[in-house]
């Protein structure tokens, strides 16, 4: 789960990876899913304040969010307290919603394949990236449910889940897990069909997460930006942001 680090610094920053030749990369869509129907809720809204402090042309940034309050009752930006499941478009503008979905299994591959699905027709772009918010377990899977769902994704439901969504020759470039010790021999293996590039903790993760600024800001900053850039650009917001918060270890790898 994501709590309080005990693990030696170790990040892949820009500067130390080998970099593939820049190509065109007009569009990018993000797809944040977001299962914060547990004890992790309260980090939800500052996360999604991070992601509402850059806009451009080149970018969307699209959000399936499942919510409670019962851990925590701050509204997202622009939205008001809920229960259930929600989609949303973010930008400078705040949390626009654009779909509610009612009670719904984050834990279900049905549910991952069904947001993925909606993102990649309802905003198609030349690019994209998909991040998944929540606890995380490594082999034994990720993301839970406390309200209509399991308490874990086992980690063939997840990647069944991911690879479900996908249209046939499109794939993605990045796949990241704001999660804990998903940075593992079998999750890496069993994605690396899917995505370019993937962003995650072999160790456990502070529950304050990436912080989202910074990658966003290095697709809206460069239209050359490569899947290996914006991956080291999480790793290295991430450490300016626990440096910051005073956690002298940390982990994330790209």
């Amino acid at each position: 789960m994501r709590v309080k680090l005990m693990v030696a610094v170790a990040f892949a920053g820009a500067a130390q990876l080998a970099l593939a030749p820049a190509v065109r990369a007009d569009t990018w869509t993000v797809m944040i899913y977001m299962a914060s129907d547990n004890d992790l809720e309260r980090f939800a809204p500052p996360n999604v304040e991070e992601m509402a402090r850059v806009s451009g042309a080149n970018l969307t940034v699209v959000m399936q969010a499942d919510r409670f309050g019962a851990h925590d009752a701050t509204p997202f930006l622009g939205a008001d307290v809920y229960q259930g499941v929600r989609r949303y478009e973010i930008d400078t503008a705040g949390a626009t919603l654009v779909e509610d979905l009612g009670t719904v299994d984050m834990t279900d591959p049905a549910t991952i394949s069904d947001f993925e699905a909606w993102a990649f027709a309802t905003y198609p772009a030349d690019h994209y990236a998909l991040v998944m918010w929540d606890h995380g377990g490594a082999w034994q899977g990720a993301n839970q449910d406390e309200n209509g769902g399991r308490a874990i994704t086992p980690a063939s439901d997840l990647v069944a889940g991911i690879a479900g969504g996908m249209p046939v020759d499109v794939y993605f470039d990045v796949i990241g897990f704001d999660e804990c010790l998903m940075a593992n021999f079998e999750v890496v293996q069993a994605l690396a069909p899917l995505t370019t590039v993937i962003v995650a903790s072999e160790e456990l993760e502070a529950g304050s997460g990436w912080d989202y600024e910074p990658f966003l800001r290095s697709i809206v900053d460069d239209p050359l930006v490569t899947a290996e850039v914006v991956g080291a650009a999480i790793a290295d917001g991430f450490a300016l942001k626990q440096q910051a918060a005073g956690d002298p270890t940390y982990t994330l790898s790209v």
